[in-house]
């Protein structure tokens, strides 16, 4: 067991469910800690447009299941990407003053259950996130970790949660011998997660041909980067060629038919 602080109140911000603009912190009590539990201090996180989708699709995919808020189920907490401090463990694997990076609330503190140690982090297994995706679910220890550095913490909050989203749509597509297409096509080519799909696709062997729709504005900036075989803007569309495709939309627009 180790402690390094007693911490007295977890600060959190909770927002109406049905509506973000109601919003407000409360000062919940951090109850002493069991055998087997360990309390962490969060330290930063990022909020993006990204955790305002997890508020919209709340209850629809599940996010607001992830840190319940005790203000009652009219009220949820956004989930975030971030890194936490161990300040009390009573799990001899993880100690005191050990550094994760995770799915966090916002809030100053989260008392987390960990199962499934290993050297490189640990699974949340408390009960009402069991039936939740393990993704969310597992902590790195940065000490461990081989992407984590010190100087570019920022940025791993912002691009690492969508890159592992770019991640797994490539490794469906190559799985799936990309559904026999012969081009990918990815719409709001300069978006986070776009790029990082570029990058995989770009990145391994295919000869599937990658094309990026964008706005007029973006263009140039998108080519720059050289992840796509060909950039068009969306009044261009007609320009693609006709053959087999997998189109991937990250704009969501319904105009784009």
């Amino acid at each position: 067991m180790t402690i390094v602080s007693m911490i007295e109140t977890n600060k959190v911000f909770n927002v109406k469910k049905n509506h973000f603009i109601d919003s407000e912190w409360t000062d919940n009590a951090l109850d002493p800690i069991n055998q087997g539990e360990v309390i962490l201090r969060i330290e930063k996180f990022a909020y993006t447009s990204n955790n305002t989708t997890y508020a919209v699709a709340g209850d629809y995919i599940g996010y607001w299941k992830f840190f319940p808020s005790s203000k009652g189920d009219d009220w949820g907490i956004i989930p975030c990407w971030g890194f936490a401090k161990v300040i009390q463990s009573q799990v001899d694997e993880i100690k005191a003053g050990e550094q994760f990076y995770g799915f966090f609330p916002m809030s100053t503190h989260i008392t987390v259950q960990p199962g499934q140690i290993r050297a490189d982090g640990f699974t949340d297994i408390v009960d009402h996130r069991s039936k939740l995706p393990i993704i969310y679910n597992r902590y790195m220890r940065c000490e461990g970790d081989p992407f984590y550095n010190t100087d570019t913490e920022a940025e791993q909050l912002l691009f690492r949660p969508l890159f592992t989203t770019s991640f797994l749509i490539d490794y469906m597509f190559q799985e799936s011998n990309y559904f026999e297409a012969e081009q990918i096509i990815l719409t709001s080519a300069s978006s986070k997660t776009a790029l990082g799909l570029a990058h995989c696709l770009k990145n391994i062997e295919n000869s599937k041909k990658v094309i990026g729709l964008t706005s007029k504005g973006n263009v140039d900036f998108v080519k720059s980067l050289g992840y796509y075989d060909t950039v068009l803007t969306y009044e261009d569309y007609q320009n693609i060629e006709v053959k087999a495709s997998c189109i991937v939309d990250f704009s969501g627009n319904n105009d784009l038919q």
